[in-house]
């Protein structure tokens, strides 16, 4: 008798447990969804609203971003995305530029910057990306003869600085062009100007 009711039990509670590890599963891959402000240092606050999710390789959050001034006003600035391994740290920073002000962030594997207009109710933006194959189509880039290839996923972009004359530094990750071992790669440091009128970004110097 009690081998009958026991059988039943131990099905049931199984099924608890199992409910209980899917929920969690579930819930520990996304979307899991956050609004976070970010006080400026030159005044007001970003908003950063973003969606995390996750598999069993990686993660990645999409995040949009807004602007509220010290008077209370909102205003669109753009999006970014941080993939996995890397971390989201939640202190990004406007920085101006003359008549822009530049957000760093990412897409994907690599960095970019939102450039805007002051001008806050102008719809002036420049998305740029540093992406391995913009940076591989540079005449300053050519012209070095770089053994490297853009076709890998550890070719990467990083932004080391960006500061208030415009000028930007990057570090670019590359796979050696017909590598013998997986892990054979190298870097360059790469120096931006952000135009003054336009607000794109332009290579100025390959570091060796």
């Amino acid at each position: 008798m009690k081998k009958k009711i026991l059988k039943p039990v131990l099905v049931l509670v199984g099924l608890i447990l199992m409910c209980f590890v899917m929920l969690n599963i579930k819930s520990g891959f996304g979307p899991d969804y956050e609004s976070v402000e970010i006080k400026q240092n030159i005044g007001g606050y970003l908003i950063a609203n973003s969606v995390y999710n996750a598999d069993f390789h990686s993660w990645n959050y999409d995040i949009s971003y807004l602007y509220k001034t010290s008077d209370n006003k909102i205003y669109n600035i753009g999006e970014g995305n941080i993939e996995g391994p890397r971390e989201w740290k939640k202190d990004e920073q406007l920085i101006e530029y003359k008549d822009w002000f530049i957000l760093k962030t990412s897409y994907y594997n690599n960095d970019k910057i939102i450039v805007r207009s002051w001008n806050l109710n102008s719809d002036k933006k420049i998305d740029y990306i540093f992406s391995p194959d913009e940076i591989e189509k540079e005449p300053i880039w050519m012209s070095k003869n770089i053994n490297s290839s853009p076709d890998y996923y550890d070719s990467f972009t990083r932004i080391n600085s960006i500061n208030s004359e415009g000028e930007i530094t990057v570090l670019y990750n590359y796979a050696i062009k017909d590598r013998i071992l997986s892990s054979m790669t190298s870097k360059k440091l790469l120096k931006y100007q952000i135009n003054f009128i336009t607000g794109i970004p332009e290579l100025k110097e390959v570091i060796d």
